[in-house]
Formats: C-alpha cells, sequence, structure tokens
C-alpha cells in the first residue's frame, strides 16, 4: 500500500479521481438546493387565464334593484320579458345552454315554448324538467348555441324576447307578485369546445 503513495500513477489519478468526485458531489448539492429557484425561473408568472364568463341582462327594467321592476297587475295577457346574452367577453369556444326558468302559474304565449331573437329568428326550447326558487316553482326550458370565438363575424351580442300568459282566471284573488323576476329567469352554463 505503501508503494501507491509514491507512485507518480497513482497520484495523478488520485488527483483527478477525487476532482471528479468533490464536482459530483457539488453538481448534485446544487441541483437539490436550487432546483426550486431553476424551476421558478424557467416558469412564466404572466401567463392569464382566459376569460370563460359572459354577461346576461334583463331589459325589462332600468333598475338594477329586482324589487323595483313589477309589470303592474298581471292579467292572464300576454306579458313580454326581454334579455341580453353579451358573449364579447368570452375567449374559449363553448357550448351555450340558456337555462329559461317559467314560473309554473304562467305558460308560453300560443303555447309555443321558444324564445325569440329580436331580428325575428324563432328558437324552440326543451324542457328539462323543474326547480324551485325560493317561495316560487318553475319548470325548466333551455336551447343550445356554439359561440365559435374565431369567427370575427359572430354576434357577440344577441337580444331576444320570451313571451308569457298568466294561466288563472282568477288573478283578482290570487296573491302573487307582479315582479317580472319572480315570473322569468335566464341562466346559463358553458361547456368549452375544440376550435
Amino acid at each position: 500500500m505503501n508503494w501507491m503513495l509514491h507512485s507518480k500513477l497513482f497520484k495523478k489519478n488520485l488527483v483527478k479521481w477525487l476532482l471528479m468526485y468533490g464536482g459530483v458531489i457539488l453538481l448534485f448539492t446544487s441541483v437539490i438546493t436550487y432546483s426550486k429557484y431553476v424551476s421558478q425561473m424557467m416558469s412564466s408568472d404572466s401567463a392569464r387565464v382566459a376569460k370563460f364568463i359572459i354577461d346576461i341582462k334583463p331589459n325589462n327594467c332600468v333598475s338594477n334593484n329586482d324589487s323595483n321592476c313589477n309589470i303592474g297587475n298581471v292579467r292572464p295577457t300576454k306579458i313580454d320579458y326581454y334579455f341580453t346574452v353579451d358573449t364579447s367577453e368570452l375567449e374559449v369556444s363553448s357550448d351555450l345552454i340558456l337555462n329559461i326558468y317559467l314560473n309554473y302559474n304562467f305558460s308560453f304565449f300560443n303555447n309555443n315554448a321558444e324564445v325569440l331573437e329580436i331580428d325575428g329568428n324563432s328558437i324552440p326550447l326543451e324542457q328539462k324538467g323543474e326547480t324551485s326558487i325560493g317561495n316560487n316553482y318553475y319548470e325548466i326550458y333551455q336551447y343550445s348555441d356554439k359561440v365559435n370565438v374565431g369567427n370575427l363575424e359572430r354576434k357577440k351580442i344577441k337580444k331576444y324576447k320570451v313571451s308569457v300568459k298568466y294561466n288563472s282566471n282568477n288573478f283578482y284573488t290570487e296573491n302573487f307578485t307582479n315582479n317580472i323576476y319572480d315570473i322569468v329567469r335566464v341562466g346559463y352554463s358553458l361547456i368549452q369546445v375544440k376550435n
């Protein structure tokens, strides 16, 4: 063993092995210690999530306060509910499902379950069940529409109308609200689709 320490070749190789061993330990330590910081440098914090929301505004009332949006005495005649669907902020192509909630005391005028675009197109609705919101019971109607954000010609703001009528002939004796939001409500859901 003593002769190995005096050998020039062994000393030369020993220095290489010690330097290599030190380098590996240094590299291993730096990878473990600084991997968190290296991964943070490689990623970007400026990533932004695409907007995945639309805006539905009722147009029957100028006030934002629901309690001020009364339509007067409810009669078994035609009541029009207007609303706007604004998809201009939507940044993801989606299937838009509009949910029309119609109070069970009311039915569609002319008994046609449909929503009308203001430009005149009639869109049939499909009945999807019933639900309760607060003290009121509603029938749920739906229709689907594709919103392609890559299409520059698409309409970003669409206006609709739903025409309903009061079902009962006892409108003088029944205690029923005449707030438009208790008669018709509109909700939506979105399902992202690939372009």
